[in-house]
């Protein structure tokens, strides 16, 4: 079994926040998972096909991420090109 470096970074500040603040691993494992999780979720909560319900979302020390309404329609018309090609080739075979 291969171990990533970053892995045992993690592993490593997880044991060190730990052991200086006197709280289990099981907690600064949910701490700093639990960030991640809710963007997540922001992220999931977009509606596909509406470019109106994706949210604006501000990482600090990261930056800002964001799905503008152009980059939606163009996702949208590229997938109606795709699914019109697949029914041409089906309709071909």
């Amino acid at each position: 079994m291969t171990v990533s470096v970053s892995f045992l970074r993690t592993n490593a500040i997880i044991k060190d926040m730990s052991l200086r603040y006197n709280i289990p691993k099981k907690d600064i494992e949910e701490m700093l998972t639990l960030y991640y999780r809710q963007i997540k979720e922001v992220i999931e909560s977009g509606e596909k096909d509406n470019p109106d319900s994706f949210k604006n979302i501000m990482i600090p020390n990261f930056g800002k991420i964001y799905c503008s309404k152009i980059k939606i329609e163009k996702m949208i018309y590229y997938k109606q090109l795709k699914k019109q090609k697949d029914e041409s080739e089906s309709l071909q075979d």
